[in-house]
């Protein structure tokens, strides 16, 4: 498939998915968009989920994707969706990032709907987490970098440091981190590398594993202590799940690493939103939110 295709075929599912903003907050003089789903019943203060769509996607679109709605009536806890501007995060990556399409401040931005949310309903402070694929895996984080005040865990899906978000990245607590990559994504290499989509150079990352490592150290976790699962009980998806987690770390924190053998850039549970020549293969293994609640929930 020729990469000009490729670009097309990006286009043509990230941009022709519709955005319903269920609300808006003024922030920096930008009306932002979000959708935010609260399970009936609530009563005592909930931990709040914020799930980051990735780049060119939707709000809508990541919300119908995930499914994390389910999850939260479930288990008694509120999700916001937040509208990226012109579709992308501004998570800062570095000056490798080439055409980026927004300069907004989205840390303001995820700070201000935190406040916002909890000033409408019944939230738990200290349990605040945020997820995200792809520009979203970035921008969360980000967040963990720059927000730790207030996150106290992330899903990165798809998604590493750059040099330059490694050398900026200063939380200010433990947190319980997890990184979901795919062995085999064509996009964001899990050994580190050059980032292109359709062509176009989008910076270098840093391989998966130190990525891990940065929070390994952060959290001061006893890595001899690991615990490693194998899930592999559907075949016919060509993916296998390595979870390797470490909770043997200093106070409220915590490290898991998914490995996705044979996995692409994708989220395990997922859609196959491209053709896997496009994007490589999806794990059928999980479904991703349910193991990402499972993982914050027992911090």
């Amino acid at each position: 498939m020729s990469q000009r295709l490729l670009f097309v075929l990006i286009a043509l599912l990230w941009f022709t998915l519709p955005v319903h903003a269920q609300d808006t907050v003024i922030h920096d003089g930008i009306a932002r968009e979000f959708w935010v789903f609260v399970p009936d019943g609530l009563r005592t203060p909930a931990p709040l989920v914020i799930a980051l769509h990735g780049g060119g996607g939707t709000a809508a679109g990541w919300r119908a994707e995930t499914d994390w709605d389910t999850l939260a009536q479930a288990n008694g806890f509120i999700v916001v969706y937040p509208q990226g501007v012109n579709r992308e995060w501004n998570e800062e990556r570095g000056s490798g990032l080439t055409q980026r399409r927004t300069d907004a401040d989205d840390v303001g931005f995820i700070n201000t709907l935190i406040d916002l949310i909890a000033a409408r309903y019944p939230i738990n402070l200290t349990r605040v987490y945020a997820m995200g694929f792809s520009n979203g895996g970035f921008m969360s984080l980000r967040l963990a970098c720059d927000l730790s005040a207030r996150i106290a865990g992330i899903g990165v899906i798809a998604a590493q440091f750059t040099e330059e978000m490694l050398a900026d990245c200063a939380p200010v607590r433990p947190l319980r981190v997890a990184v979901i990559n795919g062995t085999d994504d064509p996009i964001i290499p899990y050994d580190g590398g050059a980032v292109q989509v359709s062509g176009l150079y989008r910076g270098d990352v840093l391989p998966t594993d130190e990525t891990l490592g940065f929070w390994l150290d952060h959290n001061a976790c006893n890595t001899i202590h690991a615990t490693t699962t194998v899930l592999n009980e559907r075949p016919l998806d060509a993916t296998s799940i390595e979870i390797t987690q470490y909770d043997d770390c200093a106070s409220g924190g915590a490290a898991a690493l998914y490995r996705v053998v044979g996995g692409g850039h994708t989220m395990p549970g997922g859609s196959q939103y491209l053709p896997r020549a496009v994007i490589g293969n999806v794990s059928r293994e999980m479904h991703l939110p349910t193991e990402l609640w499972r993982f914050w929930s027992e911090g």
